[in-house]
């Protein structure tokens, strides 16, 4: 008879090879529920997913619901979307329309590890609501946004939340913060998180970012802050400076997607390596443009080289760098000065 820690071991040998040979296989597409959360100052919102995602070279993200607010209270008018409540989309169209876009987006992961940080930003400020109900009044105060995938579970988490309400004169023009007991809530909402794209588009389309030093690139949305479309380099003369660039076919069927920017100017010159080779004639050259073929959701990288060769202190060239695809297309910038 074996020994009990014989037995022991025997025994997890056997749940792991019955583990190993019935293993489960992460997601390639999870949901975190947004319904009931509520955002309050002081509060925490915390989101995650209830099971593991896949490890993928790009995650598409997708944000939907509607949310209502408590009651106003007395002298604080501030949460008028009440009852049956508005969806996000409509509630960020009645504070600032460039905020739409941010409900859907990319983030791509280089080292394919799921675990990332997409976004962890503090952000304060005051915003004046130019439209809707409260048109007019401003709130000032701080919340931090943190959102990405750890150890392959996807999260999103709202904190520091903290704000006041000043109205302009002709309403009650008045200046108090937020109380707790103002609350806005999800009545219903959803993150999806996939390894595929997020989208109904049969035709091919492009999306261009530049890969930020964090080895994140923002596409189309979330990441935007992250990831801007333009990038500038301050040079002396004979210095360079080179930029990771992403090209995304972020759509559900594969396509051809054709590389183009005009040349540098005033001293300026640059370089476009792809797939290790120096591409430059074909990018900004007339014909042929240098096109690659991308599956669906399938992406490719690129180094975009700016070099100060004899600009002047003052001199200055901005070249623009497309993809296209039939109808389709997406543009980065990039600026060089001299030093």
């Amino acid at each position: 008879m074996k020994k009990p820690k014989s037995l022991l071991l025997a025994l997890a040998a056997l749940i792991l090879t019955s583990l190993t040979n019935h293993a489960f296989a992460a997601a390639t597409s999870v949901t975190m529920d947004l319904t009931g959360k509520i955002i309050k100052p002081g509060g925490t919102v915390l989101v995650t997913a209830t099971e593991a995602i896949e490890p993928a070279p790009i995650y598409y993200y997708s944000i939907s619901g509607s949310v209502a607010a408590a009651p106003a209270t007395v002298g604080n008018p501030l949460f008028e979307v009440t009852g049956t409540g508005i969806s996000l989309v409509q509630g960020l169209e009645l504070t600032d329309s460039n905020l739409v876009p941010y409900l859907e987006g990319t983030v791509l992961d280089v080292g394919s590890k799921a675990s990332f940080t997409a976004v962890n930003k503090l952000t304060k400020g005051t915003y004046t609501f130019t439209s809707g109900p409260i048109s007019g009044d401003s709130i000032t105060g701080m919340i931090r946004g943190k959102a990405g995938v750890t150890k392959g579970t996807a999260y999103g988490e709202l904190t520091n939340i903290a704000f006041s309400l000043t109205q302009p004169a002709g309403k009650h023009h008045i200046t108090l913060p937020v109380p707790k007991t103002d609350t806005v809530e999800f009545i219903s909402g959803q993150v999806v998180v996939s390894v595929s794209p997020i989208t109904s588009s049969t035709t091919a389309k492009p999306a261009l970012a530049f890969v930020t030093g964090t080895g994140l690139a923002g596409i189309n949305g979330l990441t935007g802050a992250i990831s801007p479309a333009s990038e500038s380099a301050l040079l002396k003369k004979g210095k360079s400076k080179s930029f990771e660039v992403v090209l995304q076919n972020s759509s559900l069927v594969s396509g051809s997607f054709a590389l183009t920017s005009g040349s540098a100017v005033n001293g300026f010159s640059q370089t476009f390596i792809i797939g290790g080779k120096n591409e430059t004639a074909k990018v900004t050259g007339t014909t042929p443009y240098y096109s690659v073929v991308l599956g669906s959701g399938s992406a490719t990288t690129l180094t975009w080289e700016i070099t100060d060769k004899k600009a002047a202190t003052a001199g200055t060239s901005t070249t623009t760098l497309t993809a296209t695809s039939g109808t389709n297309s997406d543009s980065l910038t990039l600026t060089g000065t001299g030093e």
